[in-house]
């Protein structure tokens, strides 16, 4: 790490996360100005959104929506002109390529067979972890006793 590097990481150390968050929307158009968003996204998001799962994307959008009014104000606030009108342009040239595209190609092998089994390896190990703290001990009890009997029944089992 040369020296210059060092300096910045240290700058960046003390910086609140609300100093960092207003020095990288400064940044970010400075950064893009010459990227075609629209050409970006066409290429990466079908390859994407093969990798994401139902779970990820609940994830994401968990994650996203407490704070996403916050973040498009900020955005917008601090997003130059020329960039907006990028976006708008994006918006219209990548919808018909997410329907024509990207959601058939996606759904195309979803079925209730390959899907159930896949979320809920997913989101039961998830789903237990918030409800087993909540329930009245007797009840957690008896539940995770037959829960283990069928997964002790059902994991032993030959196809």
């Amino acid at each position: 790490m040369s020296m210059m590097d060092k300096m910045m990481d240290r700058m960046i150390g003390k910086m609140s996360p609300e100093e960092k968050e207003r020095m990288m929307l400064k940044m970010m158009p400075l950064m893009m100005k010459d990227v075609d968003m629209a050409e970006v996204m066409a290429k990466k998001m079908p390859e994407m959104l093969r990798r994401m799962n139902a779970l990820d994307i609940y994830n994401l959008l968990k994650k996203a929506l407490p704070n996403l009014l916050k973040l498009i104000t900020a955005v917008k606030e601090n997003m130059p002109k020329a960039t907006k009108d990028k976006l708008r342009k994006i918006a219209k040239e990548m919808m018909p390529l997410m329907c024509q595209k990207v959601m058939p190609t996606m759904m195309e092998d979803l079925t209730m067979d390959n899907m159930m089994p896949h979320m809920m390896k997913e989101m039961m190990p998830h789903a237990l972890s918030h409800l087993l703290p909540k329930m009245p001990d007797d009840v957690r009890a008896d539940f995770v006793s037959r829960m283990t009997r069928v997964l002790d029944e059902q994991g032993n089992a030959s196809l």
